[in-house]
Formats: structure tokens, C-alpha cells, sequence
């Protein structure tokens, strides 16, 4: 795996290789944000309060992916941790502004139709699993060579197989 890196003037263009997709639209009607403290999600605030969740999941997420892909680069001198933590940020904000009208379109499908709730958290947990997925693909990228060979040698101590670090790539799903 390498990344795309050209940095000019103090500021760089950076290609993705584990890019967050839809996973996170569904998985904020499991973490609504109980804005108006009544103890429920239900009703004409639900759209709010599960947009509001999801969107803030999605932040973290992308945020958390893109930090990882880029720490391996500033690990390597080519970038700085300020230009790391800046372009984490447009990252963020970016995913969050495009994730925005499939979030509010699941919100308020759930707000009119609350039946919906057994397939779309269905679909959630699909989602939580592939969000767990790509960010644990981020994390065996952004370790040092060392790191990973200490995790290799531990796991070939147990005669187990961990995608990523036993020579063995680590599958895509997205």
C-alpha cells in the first residue's frame, strides 16, 4: 500500500486508500444524541437527534481514518503533525458536509415510518462492522515496521494467521 503524496508550498495532496463510504449514514439511528432530555427518540425530534448522532459519528470516523493513513507520512518526514491534524480536519468536515443528505433522508424515513427501525439498524450493524473493518485496516497500516514485527512474531508464537501482518494482505471491503 502506498500513498499519493506531493507536497509544494507547505501544503500537500493526499489520495485516500481506505475512503469512508455509506457505512456511517445508518449507524446514527443507534447513537441519537437526546437533544431536548426527554428520555426518547421517538416523535418529530427523532430526525434531529438520530441526524445529529450519525453525523456525529461520521466525523470521528473519518476523521480517525484519515489520521491514521496519514501517520505513517508524517512518520516517514514527509509531512508534519500540523498539516496531519489541518488536513484531518478538512477531511472531516468534507465527509461530514457529503454524508449529510443521507443522513437526513434516513432520519426522517425513521421519524415517519418508525417500523423501519429493525432494517435499518440491521443495516447499522452491517455498517458498525465495516466501519470496525476499514479502521483496523488503517491501524496495521500506520504501525512502524517494528511494531508489526513484534505483533508478526507473536502471532506466529500462537500459530495464528492476522491479515496485515503475517505477509498476508489484508482483504477490501470498499
Amino acid at each position: 500500500m502506498s500513498n499519493s503524496v506531493s507536497v509544494k508550498d507547505n501544503t500537500f495532496t493526499f489520495t485516500q486508500e481506505i475512503k469512508p463510504g455509506i457505512e456511517s449514514s445508518a449507524i446514527g439511528t443507534l447513537t441519537p444524541i437526546d437533544l431536548n432530555l426527554d428520555g426518547n427518540s421517538f416523535g418529530w425530534d427523532s430526525a434531529a437527534e438520530t441526524a445529529s448522532g450519525s453525523l456525529g459519528l461520521t466525523a470521528v470516523y473519518v476523521s480517525l481514518l484519515t489520521f491514521l493513513q496519514l501517520e505513517k507520512l508524517r512518520r516517514e518526514g514527509l509531512i508534519t503533525r500540523r498539516q496531519q491534524v489541518d488536513a484531518t480536519l478538512k477531511a472531516s468536515w468534507e465527509g461530514t458536509k457529503s454524508a449529510t443528505p443521507k443522513v437526513l433522508v434516513v432520519s426522517v424515513l425513521l421519524m415517519l415510518m418508525p417500523g423501519l427501525m429493525p432494517v435499518i439498524g440491521t443495516l447499522a450493524f452491517v455498517g458498525g462492522g465495516v466501519m470496525g473493518w476499514k479502521v483496523c485496516r488503517a491501524a496495521i497500516t500506520a504501525l512502524p515496521t517494528d511494531q508489526k514485527q513484534k505483533l508478526k512474531d507473536a502471532a506466529d508464537a500462537v500459530s495464528m494467521q492476522v491479515p496485515g501482518i503475517n505477509d498476508e494482505p489484508i482483504p477490501e471491503f470498499g
